[in-house]
């Protein structure tokens, strides 16, 4: 029988922190290799843009992270930094970022 391993998605180098200055306060997420599946297959259909922000909100809906951007370029910088530290980008697979 195949045991399923234990996810890496909480391994700190597995994971994206950031912070929105002044404030001190770390945030964490999970590299996007690292989401888990069942988003990644709700996220398929929609914009990238519109995929993060369904991400940003899966893992903390108790919060309105995306109203914390003060305008839509440094929101674009974020997803552009997350993706960077990510190694891939939205829609694809780590094969495929290695091609």
């Amino acid at each position: 029988m195949y045991a399923v391993p234990k996810s890496k998605a909480s391994l700190p180098e597995n994971r994206f922190e950031f912070h929105f200055p002044p404030s001190k306060r770390k945030y964490s997420i999970p590299h996007l290799k690292f989401i888990r599946p069942s988003l990644a297959q709700e996220i398929e259909p929609m914009r990238e843009l519109q995929a993060v922000r369904h991400i940003i909100n899966a893992y903390f809906p108790d919060e309105d992270l995306v109203a914390k951007f003060d305008d839509q370029e440094q929101f674009e910088a974020w997803v552009e930094a997350w993706k960077k530290a990510s190694g891939i980008g939205l829609g694809e697979s780590e094969a495929s970022s290695d091609s």
